[in-house]
C-alpha cells in the first residue's frame, strides 16, 4: 500500500517543530551579557518571522538584541546588498 500525505500538511508540521528548535553554543548567553552594554547588537536572519522569532524567544537570547531583522519582513535575502542596506539604515534611526 502506498503512503498518502499532504505536502502542505507536512510543511506545516515541519514549521511547527522548527519553531521549537534551537541549540545554544556553550557560553552564548554569557557572551551576550558581556557585550550588551558595550555594543548595539542586532540579529539578521533569513527565513520567516513565524519560525525565527519563537526560536529566538525560546533560546532566551532575544532580550540582548536591539532589534531583529528577518528577510521575510525586510523583503530581501542575505547576502543581497539591499538586505544589509535596509538593516544599516534602520539601525541608525
Amino acid at each position: 500500500a502506498g503512503i498518502i500525505y499532504s505536502a502542505k500538511k507536512l510543511a506545516e508540521c515541519y514549521e511547527e517543530l522548527l519553531k521549537k528548535q534551537y541549540d545554544l553554543i556553550e557560553g552564548a548567553e554569557l557572551t551576550c551579557t558581556e557585550l550588551q552594554d558595550k555594543y548595539d547588537m542586532y540579529i539578521v536572519s533569513n527565513g520567516n518571522i513565524k519560525v525565527q522569532l519563537p526560536r529566538l524567544d525560546g533560546s532566551g537570547l532575544r532580550k540582548y538584541f536591539k532589534d531583529v531583522f528577518v528577510s521575510e519582513k525586510v523583503g530581501y535575502q542575505k547576502p543581497q546588498k539591499e538586505f544589509f542596506d535596509y538593516v544599516f539604515y534602520a539601525a541608525q534611526r
